[in-house]
């Protein structure tokens, strides 16, 4: 799956539709929630922010994430639990959840604080995996064994989509992996590696013209992105 993002160049897509919603981050406080020991946008936020937190769970990879952070005196890494009232920083201008709001099973109380956290304006950038097609669900049924993750991964549903315009607005939407997922299974079959990019390239295109707003071709798709801004 990775390398066949990266030769579609649908992870291109993926980090270029990131980049532009998060837009200029000069003068902005920037919290990258669920970030581990630092993803492919941390360095960038906290290159580009006025302040940049990364919180994590976890103890040792807040520590590597610092580490890697020596050099930024506007930015830090705190191992903490973010639905904790001991988690109670200003309020920031731009919240970065990177796979991470899937893994939250009470949603609608995980958005009411989310949302809490934002300066009125203010807005996150996410990215998550879909289940809204029957063959989704199939193939993450299928998947799921294999997943160390499972017990906590909660896909989006449409209904999900709802949950949030009751506390954000949704700005920007992309859908990826919605047409373009099929030609994926022709990896299987032995010398058609260059027709498998070819059919990739062509059906992103599809998805990126067509599954950018709520509807039967962002169901389609295996994960989104967003931009999120607060209600007031």
């Amino acid at each position: 799956m990775k390398d066949y993002r990266r030769e579609t160049g649908i992870k291109d897509a993926i980090r270029d539709f990131q980049l532009e919603a998060l837009g200029d981050l000069k003068g902005k406080r920037v919290l990258d929630l669920g970030c581990y020991d630092g993803n492919s946008m941390s360095l960038h936020l906290a290159r580009s922010a006025d302040y940049y937190l990364g919180a994590d769970l976890s103890t040792k990879a807040i520590d590597k994430l610092n580490a890697k952070l020596v050099g930024f005196p506007n930015a830090e890494g705190k191992a903490v639990d973010f639905l904790s009232t001991e988690f109670s920083p200003q309020p920031f201008d731009v919240i970065y959840a990177n796979s991470v709001m899937h893994h939250f099973e009470h949603f609608d109380a995980f958005l009411s604080v989310l949302r809490s956290h934002l300066k009125p304006g203010g807005y996150v950038v996410s990215f998550d995996p879909l289940e809204t097609a029957a063959t989704i669900r199939v193939l993450r049924w299928a998947y799921r064994p294999f997943q160390k993750d499972a017990d906590w991964e909660w896909p989006f549903q449409k209904s999900t989509f709802a949950a949030i315009e009751k506390h954000f607005q949704i700005d920007q939407i992309q859908g990826f992996l919605g047409k373009s997922k099929w030609p994926i299974f022709l990896t299987l079959i032995p010398g058609t590696h260059k027709l498998v990019t070819r059919m990739g390239v062509r059906s992103a295109l599809h998805d990126y013209e067509h599954a950018n707003q709520l509807g039967r071709p962002l169901w389609r798709c295996m994960q989104v992105a967003m931009k999120l801004v607060r209600n007031e």
